[in-house]
């Protein structure tokens, strides 16, 4: 039976057939690199990024006619050093759109939050105005795509759920490593996976960032993974639900003073 995981992947891969048809260059984007990893090395708070995200498999829609624009706005003054922004239309009712607004109406780096198993998303990343992309994995071989991705002027959120793709991670001297807390498969979830995995890390030597993904949703997850050794959090569903999303993100922010 094809999971929800395999079912993406292939509708992404029907998805990327018509890419080319859609031509951003034309647009007049801030095309500026922002580094993800600059900011957290700066930050002196929590290092949040927050996530714009209307929709997932399982919350289902959680924001109808979504402000683009004022949410990110609304993440920015919060103090979120980072907005992850979702791209798969289907499953997650994300788009490029949605990027190029966020990336307009803030001066944070801006992350690409897709299925990415193709060069031709690499190069919308770029014309869209993204400054990270998220590379998984858990769904496709993705040394071609981390090289093509650095050539380009990305920077890559390397995401993992165990030590066999930490390992991967480091053999391409990964900057940002990403710890999924969620079971792709199940959807479960397990802060203590980031937290298993940051002394493997360490103990091979690699100095890259660590970032927790997924299940964050109150100060004290971000003071029990910081002391564990993370370097940022990535907050997703928490706060694109909050009545008071500047509020939302600012007591995760000041979790760490």
């Amino acid at each position: 039976m094809m999971g929800i995981l395999d079912t993406i992947v292939k509708t992404t891969k029907h998805r990327i057939k018509n890419l080319d048809s859609v031509n951003y260059k034309k647009l007049n984007l801030k095309k500026k690199k922002r580094s993800l990893s600059e900011a957290i090395i700066k930050c002196d708070r929590a290092a949040v990024i927050t996530e714009i995200k209307p929709a997932s498999p399982t919350s289902g829609v959680m924001i109808e006619n979504i402000n683009v624009e004022n949410i990110a706005k609304n993440m920015e003054s919060g103090g979120a050093i980072g907005l992850s922004v979702l791209t798969e239309p289907i499953y997650f009712k994300g788009s490029y759109e949605n990027l190029l607004i966020a990336k307009q109406s803030t001066e944070l780096p801006i992350l690409m939050k897709d299925f990415i198993i193709d060069d031709i998303q690499l190069e919308k990343a770029v014309e869209i105005g993204a400054d990270v992309v998220l590379l998984m994995p858990s769904i496709t071989e993705v040394q071609h795509l981390y090289e093509r991705a650095l050539d380009l002027g990305l920077e890559v959120l390397f995401e993992t759920h165990n030590r066999k793709q930490v390992d991967q991670a480091l053999k391409l001297e990964a900057k940002l490593i990403g710890v999924n807390n969620r079971d792709l498969q199940t959807f479960t979830i397990n802060l203590d996976r980031t937290v298993e995995l940051i002394p493997y890390i360490n103990d091979l030597g690699g100095n890259s960032l660590i970032i927790s993904e997924s299940g964050i949703s109150r100060p004290e997850h971000i003071k029990y993974l910081y002391g564990k050794g993370a370097n940022a959090f990535l907050v997703g569903t928490s706060v694109i639900k909050s009545d008071d999303i500047e509020k939302k993100v600012m007591s995760l922010v000041d979790a760490i003073k």
